[in-house]
């Protein structure tokens, strides 16, 4: 849990989510132990109360967060944003959370919204869906069994676990590199680490036979893989993939071998009272911290004072709370339950004396943080992001700057610079149409609605606009961004006698370089590029327009320095631009515009125009001076 909420609140460390990895191994340990057990003890599983057992558990929590955050996103987010939420909670409510990201995640408009203050849940979603199935699997088993007059019930379990595990991994490896968002949020792709916590329940006693040296240096590093995959695994990795490997097995290990009678391993590290104190409210902390985070950035702008504070402050107390007022008295609740539950209510000095060591440091931590964040909330201004940050994170707001002038404006020769200098000096938002509670997600019509970003031989003819005999033909190459340019091309030109016709590929820059895309070299995009070649030189277009996003720098597939990225790129746009030279009566470079920060992100209920502003990424600067030198060598019109 605290490996999740580093990674989420601070960036670092840079594989923090495989926390969640970690969480589904303890998972499949806990609660094919907890079957395991009940069937050696009483020859049976009853359906009806572990169900019971885990709707006391999941439940009450899972709810209370949906409905305040729903409740926290109209006060907060603008319209569009608030909307989304009460999507995403509908989904998250009926444990389907997975399902709706993976589907978020492939497609190309929903991609581009804002992260969902309910994202966590999509862990949830797997865990019940897993469990939706695994008792009744283990059930059939020991059905097919006793027929078969075997009454192990350890071999019966580990049997069906290592069939599981076997054939999700192989999915999962597969599927990681073929369709890797999909992969990341199934619960087909993650069953085999719950496997591999089930495969670990079932062999433990035996492990308890092992020499003493053998279990304490296998806790160890299992804890030291844990940790390891923290460091070493990142945002580019493709996951989870083989790579999961790592700390799944590191989990297996401390479980396996970390709390045996007499050892000194890794039950010293995790033993202790701020770990276990922790490992109690990590499924309230678990549900809170990611929409505490979501709203304190909305609210304080991310990298503040008050986002810390905030973050830090709001997480522990809701966490703490939830876990004694609500998700402590349902569990031992007899709600749904066929047997009665004695619930232990202790009163709140007993409380505190079994607490004492971890509640004061967390209540010191929680009440700095709140003065820090009353201080933050009453003095917005005084927090203003460093030079530094900014060109770290592009994306980080910007306070105004409080220098600029009525007069430096006016004095501003540039008449676009003049009219952007005005604009950042606007502390208000203006009357605009449409309103900011319209934003979405969308694109050129020719895009959405007609189909034409990803042109092949099967719709060619369908992207073509303007008169099929027109005297004059221009060809749109490149990407997602020369298809958005699209409407202005054809308002321009339609009238006048020009066909435009369409050949574009999403995530296919029209340049002779391989990117990477999702973790593995896009290949496909080479066979896109030598078709499109093919099919102008068969048009012998008046006019070549290209058009790409300028992001693929960073993910080249022959990745060097910045400095060198900048070079390659210049010399393979130069490549293809003198390729295309001869099918062409002209050739023109349309540069990509800066990206911003996303608006639906930026824009809520409290929030200003100063919040929106954002620097100009680094890289666009280097690949807009490397377009125009490359456009120069091949005797091209580069249009900034």
């Amino acid at each position: 849990m605290l490996l999740v909420f580093a990674a989420h609140a601070f960036g670092k460390p840079s594989g923090g989510f495989i926390g969640v990895d970690v969480f589904f191994v303890i998972s499949g340990f806990l609660i094919t132990g907890l079957l395991v057990r009940e069937r050696e003890q009483s020859d049976r599983i009853s359906l009806r109360e572990f169900y019971a057992r885990r709707a006391r558990r999941i439940l009450p929590m899972a709810l209370l967060v949906i409905l305040s955050t729903d409740v926290a996103a109209r006060l907060i987010f603008s319209a569009t944003r608030a909307r989304q939420t009460y999507v995403d909670s509908l989904w998250s409510t009926f444990f389907l959370a997975n399902v709706h990201f993976a589907r978020i995640g492939t497609s190309y408009f929903d991609a581009l919204r804002p992260p969902s203050a309910l994202q966590q849940y999509w862990s949830l979603a797997v865990e019940e869906q897993f469990y939706l199935l695994w008792p009744c699997l283990l059930i059939v088993s020991f059905l097919v069994a006793r027929r078969l007059r075997v009454d192990r019930t350890r071999s019966v379990v580990g049997a069906v676990a290592f069939v599981t595990v076997v054939s999700s991994f192989v999915l999962c490896v597969h599927a990681t590199h073929s369709d890797p968002t999909t992969t990341y949020f199934s619960a087909a792709t993650r069953a085999w680490e719950l496997g591999i916590g089930a495969l670990t329940a079932i062999v433990r006693p035996r492990l308890a036979a092992t020499r003493a040296t053998l279990r304490v240096s296998s806790s160890w590093i299992g804890l030291t893989a844990i940790v390891a995959a923290a460091l070493l695994i990142g945002p580019s990795t493709p996951f989870p993939g083989s790579a999961a490997l790592l700390p799944v097995l590191g989990t297996a290990a401390i479980l396996g071998f970390g709390d045996m009678p007499g050892d000194v391993g890794s039950k010293w590290a995790l033993g202790n009272p701020i770990a276990t104190y922790f490992g109690r409210v990590s499924y309230s902390m678990y549900l809170w911290h990611w929409p505490v985070l979501i709203f304190a950035k909305a609210y304080f702008g991310g990298g503040t004072v008050g986002f810390y504070a905030t973050g830090i402050a709001a997480t522990l107390a809701l966490s703490e709370l939830s876990y004694r007022l609500v998700e402590e008295p349902v569990r031992r609740s007899q709600w749904l339950s066929e047997k009665p539950y004695a619930y232990d209510r202790r009163n709140f000095q007993e409380w505190v004396t079994d607490n004492d060591r971890v509640l004061i440091p967390v209540t010191v931590v929680a009440v700095l943080a709140l003065v820090a964040g009353a201080w933050s909330w009453a003095n917005p201004d005084v927090t203003p992001v460093s030079a530094r940050a900014v060109a770290s994170n592009p994306d980080a707001p910007l306070q105004a700057d409080k220098s600029l002038t009525q007069s430096s404006v006016t004095a501003a020769v540039d008449p676009l610079t003049r009219d952007i200098e005005a604009a950042l000096a606007v502390t208000n938002w203006p009357a605009l149409s449409p309103s900011l509670d319209k934003l979405t997600n969308d694109a050129a019509p020719e895009w959405k609605r007609d189909n034409c970003l990803d042109v092949r031989p099967q719709n060619e003819a369908a992207c073509s606009y303007g008169a099929a005999k027109a005297p004059h033909v221009l060809a749109v190459v490149g990407d997602s961004v020369a298809v958005s340019y699209l409407p202005g091309i054809r308002s321009a030109l339609e009238p006048s006698q020009w066909r435009i016709q369409v050949l574009t590929q999403s995530e296919c820059p029209m340049v002779d370089v391989v990117t990477r895309t999702h973790g593995r070299d896009n290949t496909a995009c080479v066979s896109h590029r030598r078709w499109v070649l093919d099919r102008l030189a068969r048009l012998k277009p008046d006019v070549v327009v290209s058009a790409e996003w300028f992001g693929y720098v960073d993910s080249l597939a022959d990745d060097g320095a910045a400095a060198q990225n900048a070079t390659t790129w210049r010399d393979a746009t130069a490549r293809m631009l003198t390729s295309m030279a001869p099918t062409a009566g002209r050739l023109v470079l349309l540069g990509a515009p800066p990206t911003s920060g996303n608006l639906q992100d930026c824009v809520t209920v409290q929030s200003g125009p100063r919040d929106c502003v954002r620097k100009v990424p680094g890289t666009w600067t280097a690949v807009h001076t490397a377009e125009q030198a490359a456009a120069t060598a091949a005797g091209a019109t580069y249009v900034d």
